[in-house]
């Protein structure tokens, strides 16, 4: 048993669940207004520990989009958070679209699902993002703030398939299963 034990660990090991998730992805945020034509700046980021951006008013890429105090914006391994604040509360305008696409979202699998949690922006729903397999849409065309808000996206994803290794494990298991059966019937 020893032996069968030492033989099937480390194969078994290889073939785990790869790793589905944001961390160690480079994503990128742009902005767009009035419509999702004219991107007014954008920002392509390593996810790691830590907020990716922290925009202080004015600045280049997506920070170039934000004329208030800060906005930030962080990633984990399945979220996407932005905060803003704190300033005068205000509202949105009401272009077509004034917004966000979080893109080059590869999480291992597609995204299947979003769901949404605000702190201060009234108003935004579900109905205000949509999704693709690997990118997140956000209009906030319209919608009030109050002095401090943020939200934070999860994404949803299917279970990552597993490897391809178990095309070779299957039959090792298979061959010392019978070896085994054999030699228990030779004694």
């Amino acid at each position: 048993m020893n032996r069968l034990t030492s033989v099937f660990f480390p194969i078994l090991l290889c073939c785990a669940a790869a790793h589905a998730g944001l961390i160690g992805q480079t994503v990128t945020a742009t902005y767009f207004h009035p419509d999702l034509s004219t991107p007014i700046g954008a920002s392509s980021v390593l996810v790691g520990p830590g907020v990716e951006l922290n925009c202080t008013g004015g600045g280049t890429g997506l920070c170039g989009a934000f004329d208030g105090p800060p906005e930030t914006l962080d990633f984990t391994d399945n979220q996407i958070i932005f905060t803003q604040g704190p300033f005068s509360a205000g509202n949105y305008d009401n272009a077509p679209f004034n917004g966000m696409v979080f893109s080059n979202l590869n999480m291992g699998s597609p995204i299947t699902g979003i769901s949404l949690d605000t702190n201060g922006f009234t108003g935004l729903t579900l109905s205000n993002l949509s999704f693709t397999s690997n990118s997140v849409t956000v209009n906030l065309s319209t919608i009030p703030f109050a002095t401090t808000a943020g939200f934070s996206i999860t994404l949803q994803t299917a279970p990552v398939p597993e490897p391809a290794g178990w095309v070779v494990v299957l039959p090792v298991l298979a061959f010392f299963l019978i070896a085994r059966r054999t030699r228990h019937f030779e004694m």
